[in-house]
């Protein structure tokens, strides 16, 4: 399982976080890196208000 969760967060920073970084500087990998966590706490404020 542990090598399965590597290769997944491998991938996602390989080709989201550092192509990003790349593009957009540090404001670009930083928005990558938490718009996961953003989009999460938004679905769930928004399921706790209803």
């Amino acid at each position: 399982m542990a090598e399965i969760v590597g290769a997944v967060f491998e991938f996602c920073w390989e080709f989201g976080i550092e192509r990003a970084y790349r593009r957009w500087g540090w404001f670009g990998g930083v928005a990558v890196f938490m718009a996961p966590f953003l989009i999460v706490g938004a679905i769930i404020a928004v399921a706790l208000n209803v």
